[in-house]
């Protein structure tokens, strides 16, 4: 694929687009809500309470990493796709553009954050990164997909790069 770099500039919201689950959906190039701030949607389901704090934390950490974060909770309800990315960041290093899923634990439970993924959710985080690259205007054309697991008893998280 090409990997000569673009000027980046946010997607333009499309029609046929529809947020998931009735809330608005953050531009691709909103990376959401400052971290510590409430959610776009104040989350009532203490799951999603602890989901939205592992994203936090991951996308710090992804900055830290000097990912630049460009969306976060990114959804499409197009046709049969649906569902959501959590987050998309900009790997000027390695040129490409990082789709992140974050799976967050308040334990050892379930057996740790990533054996959450199983093949199904693999192929559908493979069909949102296309749809993705297709609606947003970015600077790379070479995508990655990596996973980052958050426990938050241990506030240890584990960054699989190019993980799928």
């Amino acid at each position: 694929m090409d990997t000569t770099p673009r000027p980046h500039r946010p997607a333009a919201p499309s029609t046929d687009r529809a947020p998931a689950s009735g809330e608005p959906s953050p531009t691709p190039g909103d990376p959401g809500p400052p971290a510590g701030g409430p959610s776009p949607a104040a989350p009532s389901d203490p799951r999603r309470a602890v989901g939205d704090h592992g994203e936090t934390l991951a996308a710090d950490h992804l900055a830290s990493r000097g990912l630049e974060v460009v969306a976060r909770n990114w959804r499409i309800a197009a046709g049969d796709l649906r569902g959501e990315l959590d987050l998309v960041a900009l790997d000027h290093q390695a040129g490409c553009v990082v789709v992140v899923e974050v799976k967050t634990r308040r334990g050892a439970g379930w057996g740790g954050p990533l054996a959450a993924i199983g093949h199904r959710k693999q192929a559908t985080l493979r069909r949102l990164a296309l749809a993705f690259m297709v609606d947003a205007d970015v600077p790379y054309r070479n995508v990655r997909i990596d996973v980052i697991g958050v426990r938050l008893d241990t506030r240890h998280l584990h960054h699989v790069v190019d993980a799928l």
